[in-house]
């Protein structure tokens, strides 16, 4: 009796996390960046990272979750998702594969009930076959106007028509959507590689150099002398790498910063993305549990791996 009362319970619970992990609810807990990513005590940065990474992990989990629950849900209603999304006459049979296994005489009855639609009888398609070429030209347009007018005259034609237009909306709107959170991050992200390359060449200068110098040094000091230039050699390459740490540090916090403003200004525009997907490609009104807020959550947890990334001028600090 306990384990029937714990299944339902359990799912209670799973459903209960999704509404505590929306992309919001992540939002709040995310770590703000550091005024200063440089001079800090290594406990300091190790806590820091740890905290980010924790609740990446955490993001990951759900976001792995959410796509095998959203793939139980598919495999369980395939037949009646392709139904749904099917917006003219063979659109479910070729998502679910039935056209494949038609029968010849099947098949010749779908053809007969799709020339009755446009208003042939299956004594003119008889007739069709034994016509020449020029005759099927002439007889086509003589008809066409008929077959159309017929055509939309039905209700059905006339709502398949309506359903298309609507999902041809949609996927107008699904690419504006797209083009608008791409537009939002590619200047950020641009900058990165700027800052990155930036940051590269400075360091193969300043700091490679010193760091080979004083690696050389090692283990031949035989005298005071000697010591005295190792020590200067060191006191060199801490004071270049300081002035690396300073220089690159508060760019990349910046550029961190400005990635989380296009985030937060995204998570709208994700929401609706998903409805989208949920109805084109679902034919549901809006998303289900599991795929409801996880281009969010995704976003998100793009962010914490650049915020994890906040120290990474800080040369002495090995994360």
């Amino acid at each position: 009796m306990k384990k029937l009362i714990l299944v339902p319970a359990f799912l209670f619970a799973a459903s209960l996390a999704y509404a505590q992990t929306s992309p919001e609810t992540y939002l709040v807990q995310l770590p703000a960046a550091p005024k200063s990513a440089c001079n800090l005590k290594s406990v300091e940065k190790e806590s820091y990272i740890k905290l980010v990474h924790g609740l990446k992990d955490k993001m990951d989990k759900d976001i792995l979750q959410r796509k095998e629950e959203l793939q139980v849900y598919v495999d369980a209603n395939r037949d009646k998702i392709a139904a749904s999304v099917a917006t003219h006459p063979g659109a479910a049979e070729k998502i679910t594969g039935k056209s494949a296994r038609m029968t010849k005489e099947e098949r010749k009855a779908r053809s007969e009930q799709m020339m009755r639609q446009v208003g042939v009888s299956p004594e003119e398609t008889k007739k069709l076959k034994s016509m020449t070429k020029e005759e099927k030209t002439a007889w086509a347009l003589a008809n066409s106007g008929k077959a159309a007018a017929k055509m939309q005259a039905d209700p059905k034609f006339q709502e398949t028509t309506k359903q298309g237009k609507a999902v041809y909306d949609m996927q107008i709107e699904q690419k504006a959507l797209l083009d608008r959170i791409d537009a939002r991050k590619a200047g950020i992200l641009s900058r990165f590689k700027i800052l990155e390359q930036n940051a590269s060449n400075r360091k193969a200068k300043d700091l490679d150099p010193l760091q080979r110098q004083l690696a050389s040094m090692g283990g031949l000091v035989t005298s005071k002398a000697q010591s005295d230039r190792m020590d200067a050699v060191a006191m060199q390459l801490k004071n270049a790498q300081s002035i690396y740490c300073e220089t690159y540090s508060p760019q990349y916090i910046t550029l961190v910063n400005e990635y989380l403003a296009a985030v937060k200004a995204s998570l709208p525009d994700y929401k609706r993305l998903e409805e989208i997907i949920a109805k084109t490609q679902m034919g549901l009104d809006e998303p289900i549990a599991a795929n409801s807020g996880v281009l969010g959550i995704e976003a998100l947890r793009d962010y914490t791996a650049m915020l994890a990334k906040v120290f990474k001028y800080d040369l002495p600090y090995e994360y």
